[in-house]
C-alpha cells in the first residue's frame, strides 16, 4: 500500500463498486445507463496511476459474447475491490 492507496498491477481483477454523480455528469444518458449496469461486475486493471491516485480499468465482457463493448474508465481506488 502507498500513501495514495493500494497498489494495483496490470491484469489484476477488480469489482467496480460505484460511480459518483460527478463522474457521470458529462456523459450521455445512454453511456450512464451502460456504466451503471456494469457496477458490481468484474473489471481488469489496465494500469495503476499512482501519481494521480487513479486506477485505469476495463470491463470484462463475456467470452461468449461477440457484440460486447469494452469500456475503460479511470477511477479512485476506493471505487473498486480486488477479486480473488
Amino acid at each position: 500500500m502507498t500513501v495514495s492507496g493500494p497498489e494495483f498491477a496490470s491484469g489484476d481483477r477488480v469489482r467496480l463498486l460505484r460511480l459518483s454523480d460527478e463522474f457521470l455528469s458529462d456523459l450521455s444518458a445512454e453511456d450512464i445507463a451502460v456504466l451503471k449496469a456494469l457496477i458490481g461486475r468484474e473489471w481488469i486493471v489496465d494500469e495503476w496511476h499512482e501519481g494521480l491516485g487513479q486506477v485505469e480499468i476495463s470491463n470484462c465482457p463475456s467470452r461468449t459474447s461477440k457484440t460486447a463493448t469494452i469500456h475503460s474508465v479511470w477511477v479512485p481506488p476506493e471505487w473498486v475491490e480486488r477479486v480473488e
